[in-house]
């Protein structure tokens, strides 16, 4: 009692309120209770990218995945504005961004998108900064099937032996990486020589370069090893160290990595028991 008549005056003055709209006050009650997480929780969406890109850092996902990541939402971010509250960002706001600002891309683009926008709506949704996912009831756009294109063993023979003839160093380590040795396109790219121990057979693929953030050595059958014999970078160690693949060259361009990719999906269909994949090399 002592408190309700202590703001007597607040009260009748926001009865007053209340009364000129036509509601009464246990629905003023009720709609705030309902919707005072979206009241209390205005955060923006650079502030959300920020939270989830730490977290995941801190859980240990990989320096790619951060990187990535770090992509998509900044644009994103550039078109819807990063100082948007993520209240406001609707079904049909990310619709739009999605299938009209990437009306050009492929199905698949369109999924990632959509995919990688869930994941941060969702982490939202965890922290109790949004109720409800607004990517969460969106079509994803059907992706159709292609048939994989298949590189015979002895086709994909003549294709390194392509490279060693014309001294295409670079891309020959990428191909043995990817098609022997189970390496990973993105992996490849970020590899070192120092990562390769032809002595011990193995390839060693750190946390920091590994797409899922987990350290482990990939093994070099015979035939890799001998291709890798012909090219052998001998700077092992230090800052002269260089990514495998690129040489004198520092950091793949984009064209280089375009290359390396249509390339390398196809000799990953390359069967893995063929007998010319782990014969010895004729030179």
């Amino acid at each position: 009692m002592d408190e309700l008549w202590e703001r007597k005056t607040e009260l009748l003055y926001n009865l007053d309120r209340i009364r000129r709209s036509g509601v009464e006050l246990t629905d003023v009650v009720t709609f705030f209770l309902k919707h005072q997480h979206t009241v209390t929780q205005n955060t923006e969406l650079s502030e959300l990218v920020a939270d989830f890109l730490h977290e995941k850092l801190q859980v240990g996902r990989s320096i790619q995945y951060d990187r990535s990541m770090r992509q998509t939402f900044g644009r994103f971010m550039k078109t819807v504005g990063e100082d948007r509250v993520i209240g406001t960002i609707t079904p049909q706001l990310v619709t739009d961004y999605v299938y009209r600002v990437h009306k050009h891309t492929s199905p698949t683009t369109k999924r990632n998108l959509l995919r990688n926008l869930s994941v941060l709506f969702n982490f939202a949704v965890k922290k109790e900064k949004l109720e409800k996912n607004p990517v969460e009831k969106i079509d994803r756009p059907t992706v159709p099937f292609s048939k994989p294109h298949v590189l015979s063993p002895s086709d994909f023979e003549k294709l390194l032996r392509l490279c060693v003839r014309n001294k295409w160093h670079d891309r020959l380590a990428v191909f043995v990486l990817v098609g022997f040795c189970g390496i990973r396109v993105e992996e490849s790219s970020r590899l070192l020589w120092s990562n390769l121990h032809l002595h011990k057979g193995i390839v060693e693929v750190s946390a920091e370069i590994a797409k899922k953030a987990a350290f482990r050595n990939n093994v070099i059958p015979p035939n890799a090893m001998s291709w890798l014999r012909l090219i052998e970078d001998k700077r092992r160690t230090g800052p002269s160290s260089v990514p495998i693949g690129f040489g004198n060259f520092g950091q793949p361009s984009n064209e280089q990595k375009f290359l390396i990719g249509k390339t390398a999906s196809v000799i990953r269909s390359v069967p893995t028991d063929s007998p010319q994949k782990y014969s010895p090399l004729v030179t």
